[in-house]
């Protein structure tokens, strides 16, 4: 093993140690994945930040009501960073926190699959990407219908005002 790989091991067993993964569903609209570590060496859990290529953050010092030691924590939330960081250490992981690790993953992949929104449907004016609010258009172009400050152009980006003949 090179010398990176052996610093990914050494996080690897701290994170099986004290680490956490930890998953949460809140207002039963997002899926948030995460991992965090505590301990009272500053220097221990900056070395461990730095291995995993920065990913993540770090507050503290940290007191608690319990000890008079003060405590530093690392975290990491979101399915991409915490994939990230799993993929590097997964292989080091004991058979209990591989799994959990395993689990978290797939239940944040089954949760998008299962809360998938349909396509936006956007604006029927040529070039305005913007979501549609009220008859395929959205709330500019509709507003300015309504006012009677225009009238739509299909074929055009903008809406182009009344043009009154001369009497």
């Amino acid at each position: 093993m090179d010398q990176k790989d052996n610093s990914i091991a050494w996080a690897a067993g701290l994170f099986e140690g004290e680490g956490c993964i930890s998953s949460q569903i809140s207002n039963n609209k997002y899926y948030m994945a995460r991992l965090s570590l505590v301990t009272t060496d500053e220097d221990v859990i900056r070395r461990f930040h730095e291995i995993l290529d920065n990913i993540g953050g770090i507050r503290g010092p940290l007191m608690s009501g319990k000890s008079k030691k003060p405590y530093w924590e690392w975290r990491a939330t979101g399915y991409e960073r915490v994939s990230l960081i799993l993929e590097l250490i997964l292989p080091w992981l004991g058979n209990r926190r591989s799994a959990k690790a395993k689990e978290v993953l797939d239940t944040y992949l089954e949760y998008k699959e299962r809360n998938k929104k349909p396509p936006k449907k956007l604006c029927s004016i040529l070039e305005c990407t913007s979501e549609v609010y009220a008859k395929d258009l959205c709330r500019l172009h509709y507003v300015r219908t309504k006012l009677g400050k225009g009238r739509v152009d299909f074929d055009s980006p903008s809406i182009r005002p009344y043009r009154f003949k001369p009497s």
